[in-house]
């Protein structure tokens, strides 16, 4: 208990995990980390189900890290803490003064935009590692859009713009995957420019499978998300490009034509 509790100790498990009966759970997720270098950091996982989600998502990236090559893979929180949020994740008929949400900044590894030649970094078991360095991945949520911005230097949100110049920015690029039963979160391929505007994410989609209340208590909450991060612009082998995991948990059609057949019907009330 004590060795699983070491090895896991980047992540805020319940103890009921740490048992012998969770290791068949545990193993898995452990492989996967392993292999993609991944930094962890503020994540708690209370149930096995969880586990096996982010175990998913994670051998996602292994994968896409073979085919595409190898990237910088973080695990975080995304969590949004505001009382607009359940405007924010929802469609507007409106365009004008449509509300907006900024999650919790994302702090990547320190070492990550310094050197964009340096291989992965190691798996980091102490999440006050990552706590306090390194450039900061923001999240904002509008009109059922998920935007993204990359800044180096400390900055408040609301101050980074929608637009702008990107000459001679930095450009990195990122997968982006949330592990949740409430809703499906996935992008890949999105093009982010370093200390530039905000990027919305064109390239996946956002559904949420639970519904609307189900999806803002989670990403209140928090939400653990896998971030794979490369440098430059990726050309994705053909198989490879704009293709979406989705987790053996989950029925891609029991999610994708419910979804569809409302959008249908909205259509044609």
């Amino acid at each position: 208990c004590k060795v699983m509790e070491r090895r896991f100790s980047a992540f805020r498990l319940h103890p009921a995990l740490l048992q012998p009966a969770g290791w068949h759970v545990l193993g898995p997720l452990f492989r996967e980390l392993q292999q993609t270098h991944a930094v962890v950091a503020g994540v708690g996982l209370g149930q096995q189900v969880e586990v096996q989600r982010l175990t998913n998502v994670l051998h996602a990236a292994n994968r896409s890290n073979r085919h595409v090559g190898p990237s910088q893979v973080f695990v975080g929180l995304m969590r949004v803490a505001s009382e607009l949020l359940s405007m924010a994740v929802e469609k507007q008929r409106e365009v004008q003064d449509v509300p907006s949400c900024v999650a919790d900044a994302f702090v990547l590894h320190s070492n990550l935009l310094d050197d964009p030649a340096a291989g992965p970094s190691p798996c980091v078991s102490n999440p006050e590692a990552v706590s306090f360095h390194g450039p900061s991945l923001y999240f904002k949520w509008q009109n059922c859009d998920l935007f993204v911005a990359i800044w180096q230097d400390a900055v408040s949100p609301s101050d980074i713009p929608m637009m702008g110049n990107q000459d001679g920015l930095e450009v990195v690029t990122l997968d982006i995957a949330a592990c949740s039963s409430a809703f499906t979160l996935n992008h890949r391929g999105v093009e982010v420019a370093v200390n530039g505007p905000w990027k919305m994410c064109t390239t996946g989609f956002f559904v949420m499978t639970g519904g609307k209340a189900a999806t803002v208590e989670a990403l209140s909450a928090g939400v653990p998300c896998v971030v794979c991060m490369r440098f430059g612009q990726i050309m994705q082998p053909l198989h490879m490009a704009r293709t979406l995991h989705l987790a053996p948990l989950l029925n891609p059609s029991a999610i994708l034509l419910p979804a569809f057949r409302k959008a249908v019907a909205g259509l044609i009330d």
